[in-house]
């Protein structure tokens, strides 16, 4: 009982301190954060906010973070943000954006039928990419799936470039469906 009070004094702290966080989801004591990608949903063993002006707080331990389009499950998590205000016709809202997430040790990512796996994932948001680097970072869809040591996806389009390392090459398995053709 003690315990589940600190740790909830600890999560009001950082919570209060970064404004990163709107609130938490109904019965639970999980973060959730809003920004300019949807709403993402947070859930590890510890969180550190650094404080200070230092823009980023680090989950680690059996990370969750569940948004609006996708899913990542890692060892750790780092996310870094701005603050913004915004306002139209009299009404001023101010919080956090999302301009950085690092995503570290056995690092799923889940994104409708898309599924990549790799050591490190990074997205930048002012790059517009998400990197996978780590030994046969795969991306999969389907029973297809590309791999290499370096993965660059471009959010902003459908841009992919998949870059080999010393010991592996890139490899790609394309595995074309069959369309029925139904005759009338």
């Amino acid at each position: 009982m003690q315990q589940t009070q600190a740790m909830i004094r600890l999560l009001t702290w950082a919570l209060m301190a970064l404004w990163l966080f709107a609130g938490t989801a109904a019965g639970t004591d999980q973060p959730v954060v809003l920004n300019d990608i949807g709403t993402v949903r947070i859930s590890a063993d510890s969180l550190i906010v650094p404080g200070g002006g230092d823009n980023h707080a680090e989950f680690s331990g059996h990370v969750q973070a569940v948004g609006e389009r996708f899913t990542i499950s890692a060892d750790n998590l780092k996310i870094f943000y701005q603050p913004v205000t915004a306002g139209n016709e009299g009404h001023i809202a101010s919080g956090n954006t999302l301009t950085r997430i690092i995503a570290s040790g056995n690092v799923v990512i889940t994104s409708g039928e898309k599924i990549a796996k790799t050591e490190e994932a990074v997205y930048d948001k002012d790059l517009q990419t998400i990197v996978l680097t780590g030994k046969k970072s795969t991306v999969m869809q389907n029973n297809s799936y590309i791999s290499g040591e370096k993965i660059v996806m471009h959010t902003d389009s459908d841009a992919v470039t998949v870059e080999s390392g010393q010991e592996n090459r890139v490899e790609a398995f394309i595995q074309t469906r069959d369309i029925e053709k139904n005759d009338h």
